[in-house]
């Protein structure tokens, strides 16, 4: 501890310097604000330079000299600005009261000035910004009809009326209902497999609810927004005019029912019909060998797509297609390389240089090396898909995009012949781990359909309103 003792004494010192110094520069702030009239600047840099010297008597005199006008001024600006009806200002208010609670509070602690009390204003302020906005709140309701982004105003208008004052009036019911008429339902529609790939489980709907639990993640954006399923609502009968004529039975071998189900109807397809459009007019990309899902005979079970779809009453469908699914088959390279270092092979004891009677020890030095192999295993997962967000009103695309996801799987180990001391850092680190360690399918899959459905929730949560 002692031979800290000088350097913390400097230490102590240089802190006392610039304390110093910041309190000097802060009573210069300070009579320069009081000589242009600037009180409330004068009181906090009066406040400043006593935080850090309380018994400073040049601070507080000029306290005394700013605070009272300082006060004054504010509470004549908050007067006039309390008599506005824009309820930006009444909140303003609000925040000017706070801030004098504030000031009260710290020239209470360090100084003996007596300070007003302002909670009775600041409850009075609350209960005028509170009222302002509730009723800007109604106002913009009252023209705003069926348009959703008119309520979802006066939704967010109601939910700062009660920022001020919790619960003011019916204000949570008022609220509710305006974001009932403001929120967007956005109809998820499971992808089309179009890859000619049906043998790696049903991708297409793992998409689509990757999607829907992601944007779920959001409590912002779902203030305003209805997520649903459409096929997690009912099974369309187009779907069971499907498997009941047939059609699935083009399903590779080892392929389920609803892998087979896909290979046979096109979500994408049926839902652009409905709408009176088709993959062009969607802006959308067609598949390599340009094939498209054979015809549904029609059935008289379950409701019908376009049942489903009326029933829903969705205000935006997000469809797409997954028209590429490319797994490369794992490659691995080698490098090889000799690695040396030189280490402390024996350690003798002998006269020391100037001192014959003392002993001394030396460390007899080799060079030692290894022969090292490098291996690198590399397997490549791409993931071709389209997307589109369409209007159903207006049959129009919001938005609309092409998404190329893709992974490169990487696993490296060492072998090794010779000296292990010789072995750099790396080798060291690879030099335990397995030979030929691959990911499964489904976990390289799992990669770029997250990868994808992390990029249609960033459209999403741009292009859904």
């Amino acid at each position: 501890m002692e031979r800290f003792g000088p350097y913390l004494a400097v230490l102590l010192i240089m802190t006392a310097v610039f304390s110093g110094c910041a309190t000097k520069q802060a009573l210069k702030r300070a009579n320069a604000a009081l000589e242009e009239g600037d009180y409330m600047g004068a009181t906090q840099n009066a406040l400043a330079a006593l935080e850090r010297k309380a018994d400073n008597e040049e601070a507080q005199h000029l306290l005394t000299q700013a605070y009272q006008p300082a006060i004054e001024q504010a509470e004549a600006e908050l007067a006039t600005l309390a008599q506005s009806e824009n309820p930006e200002d009444l909140g303003r208010v609000v925040q000017g009261y706070e801030q004098l609670v504030d000031l009260n509070d710290q020239v209470e602690r360090l100084s003996s000035l007596e300070t007003p009390n302002y909670a009775p204003q600041l409850d009075q302020a609350r209960l005028d910004a509170a009222a302002g906005y509730y009723r800007q709140a109604i106002e913009v309701g009252r023209e705003a009809g069926e348009d959703r982004v008119k309520n979802k105003q006066a939704a967010l208008l109601m939910k700062q009326c009660q920022e001020f004052v919790p619960g003011y009036e019916d204000a949570p019911d008022q609220y509710q209902a305006f974001r009932a008429r403001a929120t967007t339902r956005l109809a998820v529609v499971p992808f089309s497999n179009n890859s000619g790939q049906y043998n790696y489980g049903a991708i297409e709907q793992i998409v689509a609810d990757q999607v829907i639990s992601k944007l779920n993640l959001n409590p912002e954006f779902m203030e305003f927004v209805e997520v649903v399923s459409l096929y997690g609502i009912a099974e369309p009968r187009d779907i069971a005019a499907a498997q009941a004529g047939g059609v699935v039975s083009g399903a590779s071998a080892g392929a389920d029912q609803s892998q087979g189900m896909q290979l046979g109807f096109s979500w994408q397809k049926a839902v652009l019909g409905l709408l009176g459009m088709n993959e062009e007019t969607a802006g959308n990309s067609t598949t390599e060998d340009g094939t498209t899902s054979p015809q549904s005979p029609s059935v008289s079970q379950g409701p019908s797509l376009e049942e489903l779809i009326a029933e829903v009453d969705p205000h935006l469908l997000l469809v797409g297609q997954i028209s590429q699914v490319l797994l490369e088959p794992p490659q691995t390279s080698t490098v090889s390389r000799t690695e040396k270092e030189e280490v402390t092979v024996k350690v003798v004891k002998e006269p020391c240089q100037g001192k014959p009677d003392k002993t001394c020890k030396r460390e007899i030095k080799a060079e030692v090396q290894a022969a090292v192999t490098q291996y690198t295993l590399k397997a490549t997962t791409t993931l071709v898909s389209s997307y589109q967000i369409i209007d159903a009103d207006s049959r129009g695309v919001r938005h609309t995009d092409n998404v190329t996801a893709d992974h490169t799987y990487v696993h490296e180990w060492v072998r090794f012949r010779g000296d292990e001391r010789a072995l750099s850092y790396t080798s060291k680190q690879l030099k335990d781990n397995k030979a030929n360690v691959m990911a499964s399918q489904s976990e390289r899959l799992a990669v770029v359909l997250d990868e994808l459905s992390n990029h249609i929730v960033r459209a999403a949560q741009t292009h859904v309103y």
